[in-house]
């Protein structure tokens, strides 16, 4: 008589990720979370009770481990605190997770950014904006959202690298998206971001192509973690409705 036994499948290796796009005068949010990696398929938990430490060179704070959706930006936020962070600051990471493992990243601030204009053509979307006098942080998240009532119809980004761009203004213009012509308005959000948060971008777009095509190559995500991946960044924001 044969004994019938179930099989131990090995826990495979863990990965500690960091998801941080801190803004100005909003609360330091978080999302930190874990992947255990087995034959076929990743896993992913939030990771939760690790001591997670922000900076921003005066004084250094512990981020209170809670769960919710920011309702702007969408993200599942595990970890936040209140910091105050002036233009300037250079912020710093530090995170010890439950099992004994380190994480830490660093990111130094950047200007504010404003629209100075918008406006939608025949066949294009056009932005104006001021480049920053410290040409390190003119690194630009362009993102078009098409609407139909309060209904979103498509998402789109583009990213813009302006670091080595001297004039005093910028203007971005994209086609209009021939699949979004049906709609009754668009917002526009226009984001600065440090090189880290743009390579970051960039890198998981890719990732994201490479992963509908079996036959591409496996991107390996530009983020900026020590002892693990992700991102932690700081952006300023500013965004307009825009009509036809």
């Amino acid at each position: 008589m044969s004994e019938t036994k179930t099989p131990l499948v090995p826990e495979g290796k863990r990965n500690f990720a960091v998801d941080a796009y801190f803004g100005f005068g909003e609360k330091a949010e978080l999302t930190l979370y874990e992947s255990n990696s087995l034959s076929d398929y990743v896993h992913f938990f939030l990771l939760w009770d690790a001591s997670v430490k922000v900076s921003n060179g005066r004084d250094t704070v512990r981020m209170s481990n809670l769960l919710y959706t920011n309702s702007k930006t969408k993200r599942v936020v595990n970890y936040v605190a209140d910091l105050d962070i002036r233009e300037g600051d250079s912020l710093a990471l530090s995170v010890l997770t439950p099992t004994g493992e380190t994480l830490s990243a660093g990111t130094k601030t950047v200007s504010v950014v404003k629209i100075e204009s918008a406006g939608l053509g025949q066949q294009t979307i056009s932005v104006e904006t001021r480049n920053s006098s410290n040409y390190e942080e003119n690194y630009y998240l362009l993102e078009v959202s098409y609407f139909d009532t309060d209904t979103v119809r498509s998402d789109w980004s583009y990213h813009y690298d302006m670091s080595e761009d001297r004039a005093e203004k910028v203007r971005f213009e994209v086609d209009l998206r021939e699949e979004s012509n049906d709609f009754d308005s668009l917002f526009v959000s226009l984001t600065r971001m440090t090189e880290s948060g743009l390579r970051f971008r960039e890198s998981l777009r890719k990732a994201s192509q490479a992963n509908v095509d079996p036959f591409n190559r496996p991107e390996v995500l530009e983020g900026n973690i020590s002892g693990g991946v992700g991102i932690f960044t700081y952006v300023r924001n500013d965004s307009r409705w825009l009509y036809p």
